[in-house]
């Protein structure tokens, strides 16, 4: 019974063991899915003509676009609170209620690059 016990946690100790392997393998198929991804795209945009810019690591296209936002919050609050007398006790019973609400309204009008200022 004790080799059973034994070969079981060697079983388990080498499993543990080998999920940092198991999690570098994963982490670098999808590192080299991203940098392959990068590449074509890079390669096609340079193809068309479109200037490309360096952001970090990561090549990117920029351009500025102007919003125009505006915002509308509301937020209602009400406490109510309450005393009730408990006959043949010194204190009553407390009763507090809070009821609270907000809401958001947003409106964002993003305009044309060619009205850009």
């Amino acid at each position: 019974m004790g080799e059973y016990v034994l070969v079981f946690f060697m079983v388990a100790a080498v499993m543990t063991a080998m999920t940092v392997f198991f999690k570098r393998a994963v982490q670098g198929r999808i590192r080299d899915a991203r940098v392959g991804m990068e590449l074509i795209i890079a390669n096609h945009l340079e193809a068309e003509g479109y200037p490309l810019y360096w952001t970090g690591n990561m090549r990117t296209h920029y351009e500025p676009y102007y919003a125009n936002s505006s915002s509308l919050i509301s937020r209602d609050t009400r406490k109510e609170t309450q005393l009730f007398a408990t006959p043949g006790f010194s204190s009553g019973l407390f009763l507090k209620i809070i009821n609270e609400a907000s809401s958001t309204k947003t409106l964002s009008n993003t305009a044309p690059p060619k009205d850009a200022d």
